[in-house]
């Protein structure tokens, strides 16, 4: 099932990596939404990004408006036969277009992720520089 969605984005989530080598990604995103009573509620949901995805969901800030093409999927699982049935649902991202960045630019995953691997590296002249 295809869902089409303009909404911000609130987070993105540290990428994980595979054994098999792939990459996924998580983006809350949000929206308003009209209720019966005309009152307006926000609605948060998860997305996820695999593939040639993860690199333009990393690139997304804080605030940034998006427009998403999302594919709902869905599986079940039990543990053993003696075990309920429960369902996991899933909306992967087919289509992610950046329709307009945040007024305050707020540094990208990606730029996060460089910072702190920056910040923990010690470099060769810090390793030098050894008491003994």
């Amino acid at each position: 099932m295809k869902i089409e969605l303009t909404a911000d984005v609130v987070r993105v989530m540290e990428p994980q990596a595979f054994a098999s080598g792939s990459q996924k990604v998580a983006v809350h995103l949000t929206w308003m939404e009209q209720g019966k009573d005309d009152k307006t509620f926000e609605q948060v949901i998860e997305v996820e990004c695999w593939g040639s995805r993860v690199d333009t969901a990393m690139a997304l800030g804080k605030g940034d408006t998006v427009k998403v093409d999302l594919y709902l999927s869905g599986r079940e699982w039990r543990r053993d036969e003696s075990s309920p049935w429960k369902a996991f649902n899933t909306l992967r991202v087919g289509k992610l277009e950046t329709i307009a960045k945040a007024a305050t630019e707020q540094p990208s995953i990606r730029e996060q992720v460089i910072q702190k691997s920056k910040a923990s590296a010690i470099t060769n002249d810090q390793a030098n520089d050894l008491p003994f």
